[in-house]
């Protein structure tokens, strides 16, 4: 068997956003079934804890303390539900290329374990990195972009896969941080258009109407466009990871991302 090298070893970003979109489209029935209904009572949950979130803290919250604040806790409440999403996606992900069964199954519970304690870390750590400044949390967030896959695929500890997915986005750092900020844009078009048809309702239902379903329908819009963007995050993280560890090989070859498309 002969390879070539890479003529091109960019990151290309609108394969990857493409890729995570077609992951979800290939899955419908079990995102529909499992993923969607899981993320958003995740996302639920949530924003009824923010709710209590300055009752926690003793004095007056600071805005930006604030945020921090509630970072830790839509992670700490989402940690659980994430780790199994980004099981089952990097599980069908492998499945969509091997042309294998694809099941609910979690696999081995060590698995999921180290899964769990490798996010813990990163929501410490870039939680505790925003109380500095935005811009070190944003840095840890593109050179950890895929540990959980790396995780996953690689089943390494969650220290060693923190080291291997910055060795992986060396090189292809500003990609990365480009697809990010391409999802940030993403997340802002969704939460507008939801915004735009639950305005469109409220006038239809009429202020009176509108007012008894206020809070269910505006909890409910804010978990649903935020569930929306997780699982396009979600599903994006395995389809990222092929793509790096095809560019960090230098070899060219059939792109196991492209199945995706």
């Amino acid at each position: 068997m002969t390879t070539t090298a890479i003529d091109d070893p960019k990151l290309r970003i609108g394969r990857v956003f493409g890729g995570g979109i077609g992951l979800l489209a290939r899955n419908w029935p079990r995102v529909l079934v499992l993923a969607l209904p899981l993320t958003f009572a995740a996302h639920v949950a949530a924003l009824w804890v923010n709710q209590f979130a300055p009752r926690l803290h003793p004095g007056a919250l600071t805005p930006f303390f604030s945020y921090v604040l509630q970072g830790w806790i839509n992670g700490a409440v989402d940690l659980v539900p994430a780790a199994v999403l980004s099981l089952y996606f990097c599980r069908w992900a492998k499945a969509d290329l091997e042309g294998g069964r694809k099941t609910f199954a979690l696999g081995p519970p060590s698995r999921f374990l180290t899964l769990l304690l490798a996010r813990m870390v990163v929501l410490i750590t870039v939680g505790a990195s925003q109380l500095l400044f935005i811009l070190p949390a944003v840095l840890l967030s593109t050179i950890w972009v895929v540990m959980s896959p790396v995780v996953i695929f690689e089943g390494v500890g969650p220290i060693r896969s923190l080291a291997r997915s910055a060795a992986l986005t060396k090189r292809h750092r500003i990609g990365v941080f480009l697809l990010i900020l391409v999802y940030f844009l993403g997340y802002l078009a969704i939460w507008y258009g939801l915004a735009v048809a639950l305005s469109i309702g409220a006038r239809l239902l009429g202020p009176q109407i509108y007012a008894q379903f206020a809070f269910p329908l505006v909890y409910g819009t804010s978990a649903l466009g935020s569930s929306i963007y997780s699982l396009l995050i979600q599903a994006s993280g395995p389809v990222l990871y092929f793509e790096l560890v095809r560019l960090k090989s230098g070899l060219g070859g059939p792109n196991p991302a492209a199945v995706f498309d």
